[in-house]
């Protein structure tokens, strides 16, 4: 008898992740690594945990996972405005790339430059699949308690 997939139960997978138009986003099998994390530790977005649950180990499914499941709806309250210097910028800096930051409690993030002007920089805090529902192929390799 295979043993199901529930709460607490340290899986790994491996996946493929696309959007809607076919693009690819994330691919753990072309990286060889695996995914491990422990079903109910919120280390994963809410959809792709409880798309597991109740799985078998060596099952391979489909599953779409709506932006409310997974990175949440876009919004434009999370674009900061920063004063240029404080981000050591130069001044050539190319709109669209992605900067890591620290809070002040040290909790490091990503976001991405959105504009510049004059002496203030743009941040937009959103995860980059914000908004989006997400479309995986996952396989079950492993499953312990």
């Amino acid at each position: 008898m295979s043993q199901k997939v529930k709460e607490g139960t340290k899986v790994s997978v491996h996946y493929i992740g696309k959007l809607d138009n076919g693009s690819e986003f994330d691919n753990s099998y072309t990286r060889n690594m695996p995914l491990d994390f422990e079903v109910g530790k919120k280390q994963m977005i809410p959809g792709f945990e409880s798309a597991v649950i109740n799985r078998e180990v060596g099952e391979k499914f489909k599953v779409k996972i709506p932006t409310d499941q997974a990175y949440g709806v876009y919004t434009e309250s999370k674009i900061q405005e920063v004063p240029k210097e404080q981000l050591n910028l130069p001044d050539d800096v190319e709109i669209g790339i992605q900067i890591q930051g620290t809070t002040p409690e040290g909790q490091q993030f990503l976001c991405v430059l959105k504009e510049v002007k004059d002496n203030v920089a743009y941040l937009d805090l959103n995860h980059p699949l914000a908004g989006q529902d997400l479309n995986f192929d996952i396989e079950i390799l492993s499953a312990n308690e």
